[in-house]
């Protein structure tokens, strides 16, 4: 998983055991990724040249929630300086709101109106 530096084609394993998501640092000097274990890690990357990668770093064990649609495709998302990371996760409320769903409402509204 690799993005082409600067005009250069070609695919470049960065990750060592697989892993998804992968996102670019917002200064292009680094690619994140979650490992397969659900490890968020970070790899330098040099785009100077030659395409080279670092040592993956692992940062955090990641706990999102499951995706939802066939367009849910992030989960995270990095800050452009790499050092901060929105995660989008299932947060179990204390208390789940009953939901009322009312049939019918206008007919409903309009009796309620004319009495």
């Amino acid at each position: 998983m690799g993005h082409p530096a600067r005009g250069a084609a070609g695919k470049w394993q960065v990750s060592r055991g697989g892993g998804t998501e992968p996102r670019w640092r917002g200064d292009g000097k680094g690619i994140f990724y979650l490992g397969p274990t659900g490890m968020l890690t970070a790899v330098p990357v040099n785009t100077e040249g030659a395409f080279s990668t670092g040592t993956p770093a692992p940062l955090f064990q990641f706990h999102g929630r499951a995706p939802i649609s066939s367009t849910d495709v992030f989960s995270y998302d990095v800050a452009k300086d790499g050092k901060r990371f929105l995660v989008n996760r299932y947060v179990r409320p204390e208390r789940i709101t009953p939901l009322t769903i009312v049939l019918n409402a206008q007919s409903d509204f309009k009796s309620i109106i004319s009495s």
